[in-house]
C-alpha cells in the first residue's frame, strides 16, 4: 500500500487504486531503467579496463620502439657489411694477383 501523502492535521484520504497502480508501474519502469543503466555502466567499465590495458601495452611498445628500430637497422645493415667485407677481400686478392702478374717496374734512371 502507498503511504498517505495528506497534509498534517487533515484526515487521511484514501489513495485511489488507480494512482497506486500507476505508481507501481512507474516504480517497475524505474527499476528496469536502473537495471539497464547498471548493465550499461558495467559494459562501459569493462570497455574502460580493456582500453587502459591496451594503453599500457601501447606505452610499452613506444618505450621499446628505439630498440626495435635499432635491431631492425642492424639486421638490414649486417648483410651489406658482410658483402662489403667480401668485396674488400676480393679487391685485395685481385690487387695481389695483378701485382704478381705484372712485370716489375723499371728501376729509376740514375
Amino acid at each position: 500500500m502507498v503511504e498517505d501523502l495528506s497534509r498534517p492535521g487533515e484526515p487521511p484520504s484514501p489513495v485511489p487504486e488507480q494512482l497506486e497502480v500507476r505508481l507501481r508501474v512507474a516504480l517497475r519502469e524505474s527499476r528496469l531503467e536502473l537495471d539497464a543503466t547498471r548493465a550499461q555502466l558495467h559494459t562501459c567499465q569493462q570497455d574502460l579496463e580493456r582500453a587502459q590495458r591496451q594503453l599500457v601495452d601501447l606505452e610499452e611498445l613506444i618505450r621499446d620502439l628505439p630498440q626495435i628500430f635499432e635491431r631492425k637497422f642492424h639486421q638490414r645493415l649486417q648483410p651489406l657489411l658482410d658483402q662489403q667485407q667480401l668485396l674488400a677481400q676480393d679487391n685485395h686478392a685481385l690487387r695481389e694477383q695483378a701485382r704478381r702478374l705484372l712485370p716489375p717496374p723499371p728501376p729509376p734512371p740514375p
